[in-house]
């Protein structure tokens, strides 16, 4: 794969990074939704993007991006969750924080699948 084609991979719709979803997996877990935690898993192992011959982060995992192959009642459930501990994040006073941040960004990426 060249760097071009590379980086037209990572701007489909149905590619995410690593962090966003080992972060997912372990949020599904803390959730006890294991079954989708572990298709998501199952992305990590399997549905790696190949990166260019010439990538200067070759074996950093966190620079890898994936194939997200879930389905619309498995990326519901992600979403929900998302929203969930987007809302709790806020403080009572109604300001948000830097978790908001975080899972707003999160649930931006996921809603963003197609």
């Amino acid at each position: 794969m060249t760097a071009d084609e590379y980086k037209q991979v990572k701007n489909k719709e149905n590619i995410l990074d690593f962090s966003t979803l080992n972060l997912t997996r372990q949020y599904l877990e803390q959730v006890g939704s294991n079954g989708v935690a572990e298709e998501v898993s199952q992305i990590l192992i399997h549905n790696k993007v190949e990166k260019p011959a010439l990538h200067n982060r070759q074996q950093e995992i966190h620079t890898d991006f994936y194939y997200v192959n879930l389905t619309s009642s498995s990326v519901e459930i992600i979403t929900s969750m998302l929203i969930d501990f987007e809302a709790a994040s806020v403080t009572e006073t109604g300001e948000s924080t830097t978790l908001t941040a975080h899972y707003s960004g999160m649930l931006d990426r996921w809603s963003n699948l197609q």
